[in-house]
């Protein structure tokens, strides 16, 4: 199991999902094994196929996390091909079922994958930014063609440009909102407390766009990658460094805030 020492040696499901992805780039069967094995006889303990998402000594939380769940499914998808098991493929089209059924919400008659299971309950179902997977979903399209995946690829960049285009932010907020009646995304949070700060929570969204451009391609979305780009850019010009955290105000946080989120 991955350890987070700066957690007080929780295990949680991301990390599990991130070593099964390096696992299986590096060509690492022996570990691969190791790290998945952990995770079945753990964290998949729900009456589902997710991933309990927070693990020490016993399971903490038996709430799932999207992003964890989908990084699992596409390592198991990638270790199919890489180490010719196809049991890995059919375990990933278990967990992929399970995604779809209990973390994906439709809205404005387009699918979003939320924060987890627990999120299609809410009134105003949690997205957070950092969960959207495009190159993922275009491969789960390939291998599970009875659910809409590449659905979720149009979604994923419509909610990017909401946040860069039409509401001109500089940074993306760790999470933000939908709204079942209007069939809208919302960047305020519920209650009228604004929107949510820009933390390390979202870095990960600057990965995967980089991730799924390398795959598959521009996909018509090379301005917006160069509007996500402009503030960290910036930033690393002017400081040589990257802040870890930025509210919408530009009202600091601690003393490693400093970036606004608007532009």
């Amino acid at each position: 199991r991955v350890v987070e020492l700066d957690e007080g040696g929780v295990t949680t499901s991301e990390g599990q999902a991130y070593a099964m992805l390096r696992a299986v780039w590096a060509n690492d069967r022996e570990t691969f094994e190791a790290v998945w094995g952990w995770t079945k006889a753990h964290l998949q303990i729900r009456e589902d196929r997710l991933l309990a998402w927070r693990f020490k000594d016993r399971v903490l939380d038996r709430n799932a996390a999207t992003d964890a769940d989908q990084d699992a499914a596409l390592a198991l998808v990638l270790a199919s091909r890489r180490f010719g098991e196809p049991r890995f493929l059919d375990e990933a089209r278990g967990l992929l079922a399970d995604i779809w059924a209990k973390e994906v919400v439709t809205v404005g008659g387009r699918p979003f994958p939320t924060g987890g299971n627990w999120a299609p309950a809410e009134r105003f179902p949690t997205v957070h930014v950092a969960y959207l997977a495009p190159y993922a979903y275009e491969v789960f399209a390939g291998v599970d063609p009875s659910r809409p995946w590449k659905a979720l690829v149009r979604s994923s960049y419509d909610l990017l440009r909401f946040l860069y285009v039409e509401r001109g932010l500089a940074l993306p907020p760790d999470v933000v909102f939908l709204d079942p009646r209007a069939g809208a995304i919302l960047l305020d949070r519920p209650g009228g407390a604004g929107p949510a700060p820009s933390s390390y929570d979202a870095v990960p969204i600057f990965w995967r766009v980089a991730v799924d451009a390398r795959w598959f391609g521009r996909r018509g979305e090379a301005d917006l990658r160069e509007r996500m780009l402009r503030a960290p850019r910036e930033a690393w010009r002017s400081e040589g460094r990257l802040r870890d955290r930025a509210t919408a105000a530009g009202r600091p946080l601690s003393d490693l805030d400093g970036l606004p989120l608007l532009a």
